[in-house]
């Protein structure tokens, strides 16, 4: 019997402004390409972590802020001018 077959790795883009609709919007792209998954299919970011509270770290002046969480087989690697996505999961 053939064992499974993983993916594993770390994909990141650039955040332009920190804005609470762009950050959910970054996170929920790069993980969805990561995937090659439809961003619709994916849980909402708003249920692993409070959406206003992410934005109010990032955009806080003077803050060197790296925020990370788990989410879709994963954690996710936010900063004030990156977003990561350290996946490792089975293929299908």
């Amino acid at each position: 019997m053939p064992g499974k077959t993983s993916r594993a790795g770390t994909a990141e883009r650039s955040l332009g402004e920190p804005s609470r609709e762009n950050v959910l919007y970054e996170i929920i792209t790069l993980v969805a390409e990561v995937k090659e998954d439809d961003p619709l299919s994916l849980r909402p970011v708003s249920e692993v972590v409070d959406p206003e509270s992410l934005e109010t770290l990032l955009t806080e002046p003077k803050t060197d802020v790296d925020i990370a969480f788990p989410y879709e087989d994963g954690y996710v690697r936010v900063d004030e001018s990156t977003v990561q996505f350290e996946y490792d999961y089975d293929l299908p």
